[in-house]
């Protein structure tokens, strides 16, 4: 970056500059495909248009994936989007397991807001900010690679239950592990931003909160893996860690500062 280094310059640059950048120019993508199940003959390619202004050339199958070639030319003040999602799998396939994975719900046993600044509290270890509750919590799932973010935020408190009304759908081949990621975010910026003092930083709600130097909390995140579609089926509940990068105190919260209750079934 031509500021690199330069503070000043840097600040000038992020207040002035416009939210644009040129993207013109030839690409070159490669998507490479997975292990060849047994049985399996021959490769095979799918696209998925997620919002594209433009239209792309069909990926071509070659040894060991699918590449990609186009070409963009962009112009400043139109909008120009190419979003598509490129499958590469092998032909014939074996039915994968069709799993439902809904949250069902969330026990935030912190706000994690605290109410005196620079003072020992159970909420956070980031003591600096200026903050009351309720907190302003989002969640962001991965459910086997497909992220989503929770439709709203959740204004936790001490003890408050959340039923989510999320559910996700994944094809899983039968026999394969697959995985589960929960990642919360506790909103403290609400008021001001690098880029904006005025708004904070998407999708974040404004308030009149101030964060600790550090950053915003992070409640910790849950992670399940199950070793195939059938390990699976059931109701689970996990706590949230309390290992790095979590800001949740682990000594007053031995179980974390929150549990999350999901299910797990099969679709027929």
């Amino acid at each position: 970056h031509k500021t690199k280094g330069d503070k000043q310059a840097y600040r000038r640059c992020s207040f002035s500059e416009p939210n644009w950048l040129d993207v013109s120019g030839d690409y070159d993508l490669f998507v490479a495909a997975p292990t060849r199940p047994a049985g399996a003959t021959h490769l095979a390619v799918r696209v998925v248009n997620m919002g594209s202004t433009i239209a792309v050339v069909r990926p071509r199958v070659v040894a060991g994936g699918a590449r990609l070639r186009f070409h963009l030319d962009a112009t400043r003040g139109k909008r120009l989007v190419l979003a598509e999602e490129v499958f590469v799998g092998w032909r014939p396939a074996t039915k994968p397991v069709r799993l439902r994975v809904t949250f069902t719900q969330l026990l935030t046993r912190r706000s994690m807001d605290i109410t005196c600044v620079k003072c020992a509290n159970p909420e956070s270890r980031r003591n600096r900010q200026i903050s009351n509750p309720p907190g302003e919590w989002l969640l962001f799932v991965d459910v086997d690679g497909v992220w989503r973010r929770w439709p709203r935020i959740l204004p936790a408190r001490d003890g408050s239950t959340f039923r989510p009304g999320l559910t996700q759908d994944v094809f899983v081949p039968a026999g394969r592990p697959f995985w589960i990621v929960v990642s919360p975010h506790e909103c403290d910026f609400g008021a001001l931003t690098w880029t904006s003092p005025a708004a904070p930083m998407a999708p974040c709600p404004r308030t009149k909160e101030f964060g600790d130097p550090g950053g915003d909390d992070v409640p910790g995140d849950v992670f399940a893996r199950f070793a195939s579609p059938a390990a699976a089926i059931g109701t689970h509940a996990a706590n949230g860690g309390t290992a790095s990068p979590s800001t949740c105190p682990a000594a007053q919260n031995p179980r974390g500062c929150y549990r999350l209750t999901y299910r797990i079934s099969r679709v027929r």
